[in-house]
């Protein structure tokens, strides 16, 4: 799906790529000190943090959001940031 492995991906990059795209700069040391699979689970901390998942009443659409989550591939939106982190250098 738009070069990407699947929805929940695709979805994740388009709602927070801005957001990621700017705490991957503003860390740039950071992440340039760890593996990806570290940055992948940073990523998907940050987001989490952002998304306001937290705050969804348990129900229906709590489950629905967690089980899109879940599909989400963080290694692979780890890897788009960290090429493009090292393109600015």
């Amino acid at each position: 799906m738009n070069g990407y492995s699947n929805h929940a991906t695709w979805n994740a990059n388009l709602w927070y790529g801005d957001q990621i795209a700017d705490y991957v700069d503003q860390y740039q040391d950071h992440f340039a000190e760890i593996s990806i699979s570290e940055m992948a689970d940073d990523l998907e901390s940050f987001c989490w943090e952002i998304s306001g998942m937290n705050e969804l009443p348990i129900g229906f659409v709590r489950d629905a959001a967690s089980q899109e989550w879940h599909q989400i591939n963080w290694r692979e939106l780890a890897e788009k940031y960290w090429s493009i982190m090292e393109d600015c250098e």
